[in-house]
């Protein structure tokens, strides 16, 4: 493993593609970063690649200048999107399903799940629900026990 030093990175979006330059080594054109821990340790150890083969892993985002940074968090975003639900507006249960309507600190939506035991997840102490489809969303704590 090959670890990256922040202060010979330079992040910038190019169109909708991260890109890397590394002093004394190169760049690299669309750029992807994964986040090992995703849940319990969302701004350390990160991987870096270029869609190929992994760059190198970043310790810690705060390291970066503030414009590589920012890019980064842009593409984390943007890969990582989970909306937390902040209130269950309906939750009707069928013999196969159950239908929610929520609203998520992104706007309202209706998805579908199985049964709770089947689309409930807790990883680095939140709760995570998994629609049919594969869309995940975080739990407020106490959502599930309003209703």
């Amino acid at each position: 493993m090959r670890y990256l030093e922040a202060k010979n990175l330079k992040f910038t979006i190019s169109g909708t593609q991260l890109q890397l330059t590394v002093a004394g080594v190169g760049s690299f054109a669309d750029v992807e970063i994964r986040r090992a821990f995703p849940h319990s340790h969302p701004d350390r150890y990160l991987s870096v690649g270029d869609g190929r083969k992994e760059i190198g892993v970043l310790r810690t985002l705060d390291e970066l200048d503030p414009e590589s940074k920012s890019a980064v968090d842009r593409e984390l975003a943007r890969r990582y999107f989970t909306p937390t639900i902040e209130k269950v507006n309906v939750l009707k249960q069928t013999m196969e399903r159950m239908v929610w309507d929520v609203v998520t600190d992104r706007g309202r939506v209706t998805f579908q799940t199985k049964g709770l035991q089947d689309c409930l997840t807790e990883i680095g102490g939140r709760l995570i629900l998994t629609d049919m489809i594969g869309n995940r969303y975080y739990l407020r704590s106490g959502v599930l026990q309003s209703l």
